[in-house]
C-alpha cells in the first residue's frame, strides 16, 4: 500500500514538472474576469482620485483554471487623448502577488511613462494556486489639472502562462478549509498531445526532467506552498 501511495504521488509530481517545462511554450492570455479592486470610478481598472501619489493601488484577477503556470504580465496605461496635453495616467511601478495568503511576491517592476503595451517577464515562472492574481500599481505620475488629484488608470492588462485544469484542479476540504490538489491522468496526456503539435524545437527528455525539477524546487522554495 505504502508503495503504491508513493508510485501515484511521484506520478502527480512528475506530471506537474512536465507541465512547468511546456509552460513557455505558446502561453495564453489566462484571464478570466476582474473581481477586486482597492478603488475604483466608473471601472476597476481605474483608481478614484488622491492626494497622496504613494497611496498604493490593487486589482484582483480570475485566472481561466484553479492551477495556472505564469511567465508575463503586460500592462498598458491609458492615455486620455482629447484632453490638452494627453496626460497619461500610468502608475510609477508594479508588482504582482499570488493568492494562497499571498505567499508569492514579485520584484518591482518600473514602468515607463508612455502610451504602449509594456512587457514584465518573470525571470521564474510562477504557480499560481486558487486561481486568482492580484496586480498592484504603485506610485501616481500624473496629476489632473481640474482637481489637482492624482490618478492611475489601465486599460489593458494580459496574464500570459499556461492554464493547468482539467489536469490539475482543487477541492476545498470541508472540515479544515485546506486545498486539496486533485489530478487527472487522463486529461493529462491529451495536455502532453497538444504541447507536442505546438513545439517546434526538440529537447532530450532528460534535460527537459532536469529543468523542470529546478523550477519546481525553485516554486516551492520561493513561494513556501
Amino acid at each position: 500500500m505504502e508503495w503504491k501511495i508513493l508510485q501515484r504521488n511521484h506520478n502527480v509530481y512528475a506530471s506537474l514538472v512536465l507541465a512547468l517545462v511546456k509552460s513557455k511554450d505558446n502561453p495564453k492570455d489566462c484571464i478570466a474576469c476582474v473581481i477586486g479592486a482597492s478603488s475604483t470610478d466608473r471601472d476597476p481598472e481605474e483608481s478614484v482620485d488622491k492626494s497622496n501619489p504613494d497611496v498604493p493601488e490593487t486589482l484582483i484577477y480570475k485566472l481561466t483554471a484553479d492551477v495556472c503556470v505564469v511567465t508575463e504580465i503586460d500592462l498598458r496605461p491609458f492615455e486620455v487623448y482629447w484632453k490638452p496635453g494627453s496626460p497619461l495616467y500610468s502608475a510609477k511601478a508594479v508588482r504582482f502577488q499570488i493568492q494562497v495568503s499571498w505567499s508569492y511576491t514579485s520584484p518591482e517592476f518600473p514602468m515607463t511613462q508612455e502610451n504602449h503595451l509594456q512587457h514584465f517577464k518573470l525571470s521564474e515562472p510562477f504557480l499560481c494556486i486558487d486561481g486568482c492574481l492580484q496586480i498592484e500599481p504603485l506610485g501616481r505620475a500624473q496629476r489632473e489639472e481640474i482637481d489637482i488629484l492624482f490618478y492611475i488608470c489601465v486599460c489593458y492588462i494580459r496574464v500570459l502562462g499556461r492554464p493547468l485544469s482539467p489536469t490539475f484542479e482543487l477541492q476545498v476540504l470541508k472540515k479544515s478549509g485546506q486545498l486539496q490538489l486533485k489530478y487527472n491522468p487522463e486529461a493529462f496526456s491529451s495536455i502532453l498531445t497538444r504541447f507536442s503539435h505546438e513545439e517546434t524545437d526538440t529537447v532530450e527528455p532528460e534535460e527537459e526532467i532536469l529543468g523542470g525539477l529546478r523550477k519546481l524546487l525553485s516554486i516551492i522554495c520561493n513561494q513556501k506552498l
